[in-house]
């Protein structure tokens, strides 16, 4: 077992050997060279991620000649964090027991090590596929498609006992009431930092919400549970490269949890797409994720009820981004200006959900709004915005 690489430039042929031959992926010859390539798009948020590539010296029948590195981050405080929640843990364990039966495509392991805070994982270089870019949005093709897929595998792990087996993974009421806690903590770093960015939020709409932050949880919480990606961006699907909608694989599965399915399709809508775009889109693709679980076998769960528990996890997703801005990337980290976008998306997203309303001043849950849009409406919008552009407007 070769030691975890400090950084991806300490990778050398000798190392690589040593982990492709100790996982069994190489079993003649040696490597003779590797090249160490920035992966472009990947901001690698919480750690290292580079294209490495191999020359041998016999021929190699089956070993790639190129793989994706991951490590851990070069940030002490972003290390001990992945420590403390788990996650390069987490993730280790599912390419390695779940990904096979997830009910979506992955990247394969080619070798996976972790001492303490340091981790290293050699996946499946997916070229020519590219992960998407949240600040770019994705097409509403490639929405439905990657929605469409994210259901087929919240189907067939809803509510049963294969779900109530991966006691490893950490359960959305178990996770939530924690990051809750760090968000109202937070909240006044995030106020300075945004008050000029997002006055509205900073102002009426967030302290409103972080009131109802309990009221949130709870809720979700009694929502039927399946296993989730946890963060679903576009930058952690690659799409193929000749823009097709369908994606080619999921990756960064670090915050994989068990929870209610809509907290993906919120997470994944707002990176996706700019305010308008979402706004067209979003009751369309809700309709068509609620058909495909009937289509996986998932029956008594409503229209109402999905768009109930969508609403309801935009709220949340509100307190991951406090969170993520203010605990987890330090000032100037690589890929901050996506969570300025996101912070404008989410701001927009809370308004037009109108998620304070959802939460009665009892604290109990309604969904009676008759500002919000059904699952019915929009349809027209849709299709003209369609009409208009094949792709979402940047922000």
């Amino acid at each position: 077992m070769p030691d975890i690489p400090a950084d991806a430039a300490a990778i050398d042929a000798a190392w690589l050997t040593r982990a492709l031959r100790s996982s069994g992926v190489l079993t003649d010859g040696a490597v003779t060279d590797v090249t160490v390539e920035p992966l472009g798009g990947s901001q690698g948020f919480a750690g290292q991620l580079r294209r490495l590539r191999a020359t041998y010296d016999a021929e190699s029948h089956g070993v790639p000649s190129s793989f994706i590195v991951k490590l851990h981050s070069p940030i002490a405080v972003t290390r001990e964090l992945i420590r403390r929640i788990g996650a390069a843990s987490r993730e280790i364990r599912f390419y390695r027991e779940l990904a096979h039966r997830a009910g979506v495509p992955t990247a394969a392991l080619h070798f996976a090590a972790q001492d303490g805070d340091r981790y290293v994982l050699l996946l499946e270089d997916l070229a020519p596929a590219r992960a998407g870019d949240p600040a770019a949005g994705c097409s509403p093709e490639q929405v439905e498609a990657t929605v469409d897929r994210v259901a087929g595998m919240h189907a067939a792990w809803w509510d049963g006992p294969a779900l109530a087996s991966l006691d490893w993974t950490p359960d959305f009421d178990q996770l939530t009431a924690t990051r809750h806690a760090i968000c109202r903590e937070a909240w006044p770093e995030f106020v300075e930092r945004y008050r000029v960015h997002v006055p509205d939020l900073c102002n009426r709409v967030g302290p409103a919400l972080l009131d109802g932050l309990d009221t949130v949880r709870r809720a979700l919480s009694q929502a039927p549970p399946t296993l989730l990606h946890g963060d679903f961006r576009p930058d952690n699907v690659m799409f193929e490269a000749d823009g097709a909608g369908a994606p080619a694989a999921f990756v960064d599965w670090q915050v994989m949890l068990r929870g209610p399915g809509p907290m993906d399709v919120a997470y994944f809508l707002l990176s996706a797409t700019d305010r308008d775009t979402r706004r067209a889109l979003e009751m369309d693709v809700l309709r068509a994720y609620g058909q495909a679980l009937t289509r996986g076998g998932v029956t008594g769960y409503t229209a109402e009820q999905c768009l109930t528990d969508y609403r309801l996890a935009m709220a949340d997703v509100l307190s991951r981004i406090v969170v993520l801005t203010t605990r987890v990337l330090p000032e100037g980290a690589a890929g901050w200006s996506v969570f300025d976008v996101l912070v404008e998306r989410v701001a927009g997203a809370v308004v037009d959900l109108d998620c304070i309303g959802l939460l009665a001043p009892k604290g109990e849950p309604r969904s009676d709004v008759p500002m919000v849009p059904t699952l019915g409406h929009r349809r027209a919008e849709t299709s003209a915005r369609r009409g208009a552009s094949e792709r979402p407007r940047q922000m």
